[in-house]
Order: structure tokens, then C-alpha cells, then sequence
């Protein structure tokens, strides 16, 4: 075999992909085996929100309290109509905190300042003990915050927290 016919036998071999693709190129591509299907979206409205806001009345004397001196006022907004869960950590009813009457500051709601509300319920819920009043729509609800008892006060900052949420049953 000539070196000539070596050389063009190689080039021919190396170049037959390129061809084959070229030869091909003309071909109109297509999808096979196209599976279909669909999905709905929903879009909803957002859920209800609720805030809270705390205040405490001024100028509160140390000494004894009794057992209708409101310490603070609380006002709650929705914005749709919900039933609202509140509790106070140291209320005396409180299981998990245990308190003992007149040992530290305790608080229960007192007075709803509003006349919309629908019921007012205490249930126990993952162990602790809420308050549970059903609100109206976009309108503030409000309560004032009492000591739970005769009691005496020293002349110290008591700090009373509050959780509140919404219940869903």
C-alpha cells in the first residue's frame, strides 16, 4: 500500500461523524412520547392577622391594691372576624406557672371594653391556660388588665406579659 492511500484512509475514517451529522440536517427535529397533564393554582385571599397593643396606666401607687385596680389596658385589631386566645403568664389560675395568691403580681382580664365581643371561654390548651373570646370583624376589642386579688404592691416595676393569638379549632 502506497503511503497516499495510508493517509486518505485515516482522514476518511476520522471524518465520518462530521459527515453523518451534516447528512442529517435537513431532518425536521420532533418531541416523542409528550406526556400532558395540568395543575390548577388557587389564589385565596390572606388569612385573618391580629395585633395587639399594651398599655400601662401611669402613676400606679404602691401600697395595697384592690382587687379591681386595673394596671394596664390592652387593645386588640383583626382583620377579619376571629376568635381570639390570650393569656397572661402569672395568672394565679395558671397551671404551669403554679402561682400562689399574693406571692408575685398576678393579672386576669377585667372589663371588655367592647360590646361586639360573642363569648368568653378559659380552656386549657397544650398545658396552659388560655382565655378565648370570638371578636368581630376589622374592630378593636379591648380589655383592662386587673390584680387578680387583695394584694400589696411594692414600689418595683411588675412586668406582666401577654401572649395572644388566634384559636383555631
Amino acid at each position: 500500500m502506497s503511503k497516499v492511500s495510508k493517509v486518505s484512509s485515516i482522514c476518511f475514517l476520522f471524518s465520518l461523524p462530521f459527515f453523518s451529522f451534516y447528512a442529517n440536517a435537513g431532518a425536521v427535529p420532533s418531541i416523542q412520547n409528550v406526556i400532558s397533564d395540568s395543575v390548577d393554582v388557587n389564589f385565596t385571599s390572606p388569612g385573618p392577622t391580629i395585633s395587639m397593643t399594651l398599655t400601662a396606666l401611669p402613676d400606679l401607687q404602691a401600697g395595697s391594691l384592690p382587687a379591681t385596680t386595673v394596671v394596664a389596658k390592652a387593645n386588640v385589631t383583626a382583620t377579619a372576624p376571629v376568635t381570639f386566645a390570650f393569656r397572661f403568664h402569672n395568672a394565679v389560675d395558671d397551671p404551669v406557672i403554679g402561682d400562689v395568691k399574693g406571692s408575685t403580681p398576678s393579672a386576669k382580664p377585667l372589663r371588655f371594653t367592647t360590646s361586639n365581643f360573642y363569648d368568653f371561654d378559659k380552656r386549657l390548651i397544650d398545658g396552659k391556660l388560655w382565655g378565648i373570646l370570638q371578636g368581630p370583624a376589622t374592630d378593636s376589642l379591648g380589655f383592662d388588665i386587673m390584680s387578680l386579688n387583695n394584694q400589696t404592691a411594692s414600689a418595683a416595676t411588675y412586668t406582666i406579659p401577654v401572649d395572644m393569638g388566634i384559636f383555631v379549632q
